[in-house]
């Protein structure tokens, strides 16, 4: 009981105070001298804590003084007030979820933002706007189900932190979603520009078909397509020149709802059609020769999250071709399925992985037109006015890895982190951006290059034996590829050089 009153009382004080030294500062009346130390008795918490609940007989704010006095001395003092204010964990990036879906249902009740306000002034009790105790009630009001934190969405919205959401703040939470727009060069539903793609498919709440194209690794098995609840009358296909197989798998229940083997699945090569949770699904079956093409199609509406997985039995990589088709998604949720967050800790990653890009691409290539040139021999490309660029699914390769943070996969962000007008296409003007993001200090990495120089010759009285000593790390051609440089540089100088700067 005291930790969910210190919960509660930890959110309050950070809605109403910017820092835990500004709150502590504002109880500074209530605050006594106890011999060396300053702090809150007992008699002054109840004022502090700021109300007298009870849960049957246990006074909230006397739990909550014996939880904060970690020392048991009867006082509160400064570092155990700071570390109550502390309790109530901000999520940035899981607030801006709720707030996204808060905006979703606010536009979907009213047309316009003017609307959406003038239903709310009942909770508008004063210039300020809407107090932060009064804004659970907004939240029901568009979300009846309870599925909204408001609690985090009104952090997120009180920007200039004075515990009320003002017009203006209320006007950017209506404004946060953006109906899904143009399309990109791919044909896809455009992500709006507060989210990011992550998906082939971007599903449009209306409906649509078409085809994405994308390349799976060699004796691999991918997620080629997470498919979301609400799906209406989806048919969804691949075609490869080479053997490949599609699975239906529904990762909640654990199991395949498709798959070639009647030991694996219900609806498979020897059972083609089938019910799976109230879904007819009807299966292509299993097909080997060339080109291949294997589809399944679900009758209804999909009560249930499942992903499309595809096998490449092939020794090399091979490209597959996705076609599908579906008459919408009912409830449509936000984001859209097929787009995440972009919040600012994915920003980050991008821009990281940017950084590295960049210095790969410049050890790689002379000039950021030379690279252009060769990446766009890899890449699908699309035809933007006059202008070629690179797709999302053709980033992956230009990228290079697949590396993932979390549930962040880089090369996805990357491309967001590139688009800079989000029109669904890497333009060379964008790339040559990306290509420059490494900045490489000639002055920095000589210092760092004179260092590694030092430590080499003390490690070594002559250069035929420091050469000698790296042979490990040698080419056929007998270089040191810059992948490996960065071993070397850790072997003489224990990681105290720039090796990127050095090479």
């Amino acid at each position: 009981l005291a930790y969910e009153a210190i919960l509660e009382w930890s959110y309050a004080q950070q809605v109403t105070y910017i820092s835990a030294e500004v709150a502590w500062e504002a109880w500074s009346q209530q605050m006594q001298m106890v011999g060396k130390d300053e702090g809150i008795m007992w008699a002054s918490f109840r004022k502090v804590f700021g109300n007298d609940t009870q849960v049957n007989d246990v006074t909230a704010w006397m739990v909550a003084f014996r939880y904060l006095d970690t020392d048991n001395n009867g006082l509160i003092v400064q570092t155990e007030f700071e570390a109550g204010y502390r309790a109530y964990i901000y999520s940035a990036s899981a607030a801006a979820e709720f707030t996204l879906m808060l905006s979703t249902t606010m536009q979907v009740t009213y047309t316009t933002v003017e609307e959406a306000w003038a239903s709310v002034q009942t909770y508008v009790t004063s210039e300020s706007g809407i107090f932060w105790q009064d804004w659970d009630e907004v939240c029901k009001q568009f979300s009846s189900s309870g599925d909204i934190d408001w609690k985090a969405s009104f952090m997120y919205l009180d920007l200039d932190h004075n515990g009320y959401i003002s017009q203006a703040e209320f006007e950017t939470c209506y404004a946060l979603y953006e109906k899904p727009g143009p399309h990109s060069a791919d044909g896809m539903t455009l992500c709006p520009n507060t989210t990011y793609r992550v998906a082939h498919i971007v599903f449009d709440c209306n409906g649509a078909s078409g085809s994405q194209s994308f390349l799976v690794p060699a004796k691999k098995m991918e997620i080629a397509q997470e498919i979301p609840k609400g799906a209406v009358d989806l048919q969804v296909g691949i075609t490869a020149n080479v053997d490949m197989d599609i699975f239906l798998y529904d990762a909640k229940a654990k199991k395949y709802v498709v798959h070639y083997s009647k030991n694996q699945a219900t609806i498979n090569d020897k059972s083609r059609t089938g019910t799976y949770e109230g879904v007819e699904v009807t299966f292509s079956g299993d097909d080997r020769t060339s080109p291949v093409t294997e589809t399944v199609a679900l009758k209804g509406t999909l009560p249930f999250a499942c992903s499309l997985q595809v096998q490449n039995y092939a020794d090399d990589e091979a490209e597959a071709t996705m076609t599908f088709s579906y008459a919408g998604v009912d409830p449509c949720p936000s984001p859209p399925p097929g787009c995440a967050m972009y919040t600012e800790h994915v920003s980050e990653l991008a821009y990281e992985a940017i950084l590295e890009w960049s210095y790969v691409l410049q050890v790689t290539y002379t000039s950021a037109e030379v690279a252009w040139e060769a990446k766009m021999k890899l890449a699908q490309t699309e035809m933007l006015g006059k202008d070629a660029g690179i797709t999302w699914a053709s980033f992956r390769q230009v990228f290079g890895e697949d590396s993932q943070v979390g549930d962040v996969t880089l090369w996805m962000a990357a491309f967001k982190y590139l688009d800079t007008d989000s029109d669904g296409i890497i333009l060379q003007s964008e790339f040559a951006s990306g290509y420059r993001s490494y900045a490489y200090n000639a002055t920095a990495a000589l210092q760092s290059t004179l260092v590694l120089s030092q430590s080499m010759q003390i490690k070594y009285t002559t250069v035929v034996e420091a050469w000698a000593s790296v042979q490990i790390y040698t080419t056929a051609e007998g270089c040191i590829s810059w992948r490996e440089w960065g071993t070397v540089c850790d072997r003489f100088s224990g990681g105290t050089v720039d090796s990127k700067g050095t090479f």
